[in-house]
């Protein structure tokens, strides 16, 4: 916690809760915290940890529908290729998600003759 605080303290980190009050429910929590120095110099978390199971569940079908989808599907940020599914992966006959993942989103376009 000491070496958060030096860094700045910020901490965003997703994970999965275990409540066995609650008839043993699993759910998913975002935590995001500052970590801080009170008055004693003790290092202390200040933050909120919220209840994110119902997007957890939400992108999961997200994911599968669109991994099950025959179109090629691409997202990215700028030029960098974040995620693709498996028919954009089998469209540029890539070997694999990863492989397409480490190229830039422009390579893919082929030059048009005279220019733009």
């Amino acid at each position: 916690m000491r070496a958060r605080a030096a860094e700045g303290g910020k901490n965003t980190i997703e994970y999965r809760l275990f409540l066995p009050a609650l008839g043993n429910r699993m759910i998913w929590v975002i935590d995001r915290s500052t970590i801080i120095e009170d008055a004693e110099g003790n290092s202390v978390a200040v933050g909120a940890i919220v209840d994110i199971s119902l997007r957890k569940s939400s992108d999961s079908q997200l994911r599968e529908f669109i991994d099950q989808t025959p179109t090629a599907q691409f997202v990215f940020d700028g030029d960098e290729i974040l995620s693709v599914n498996p028919a954009a992966v089998e469209m540029v006959v890539a070997e694999s998600a990863i492989e397409l993942s480490k190229r830039q989103l422009w390579s893919f376009l082929a030059p048009i003759p005279g220019g733009w």
